[in-house]
């Protein structure tokens, strides 16, 4: 069983235990991204990677064709020590909205990212924390069903 596999599984303890390893992921367009893993929503998949730029990539779980542990040992303790609550603060509404943006679009919804808003065909936008209250539209009926969608997300 490959390494995609288990993250497919609910393999918990081999989700624990890939937080804060160097992984490379290859994904279905063959693009490799190198980094830390700072983080895998157990519910979606997503995992989330820092590199050694500081940059975070978040990768969907279907875009995903293989994860490779480069190096075993953690590498993301000094990074967690440098970042402060504001910093958390942002990651998670990252992963929030994408998480967001996935349910919309599973549910046939099109949706799109417009900075921090998301955005459902121009005519509602939902603002951080991306829950259904945040829904801001002049549309009433689109609006409804957005919000109803979104009070149906499994977390």
């Amino acid at each position: 069983m490959n390494q995609t596999q288990l993250l497919n599984k609910d393999d918990v303890n081999y989700i624990k235990n890939l937080i804060g390893k160097t992984v490379n992921v290859t994904t279905v367009d063959d693009k490799l991204y190198t980094g830390s893993v700072y983080v895998i929503d157990p519910q979606t998949k997503i995992i989330v990677l820092f590199n050694n730029k500081g940059n975070l990539y978040a990768i969907l779980p279907h875009a995903i064709k293989d994860v490779e542990v480069a190096s075993v040992q953690q590498t993301c303790d000094n990074m967690l020590s440098h970042d402060n609550y504001q910093e958390d603060k942002q990651q998670q509404s990252f992963i929030k909205k994408l998480n967001v943006k996935m349910w919309l679009q599973k549910n046939l919804v099109r949706v799109k990212e417009n900075g921090t808003l998301l955005n459902v065909e121009d005519q509602v936008f939902i603002e951080p924390p991306y829950g259904p209250e945040q829904c801001l539209g002049k549309n009433a009926s689109l609006l409804r069903r957005v919000k109803e969608i979104m009070s149906k997300i499994p977390y």
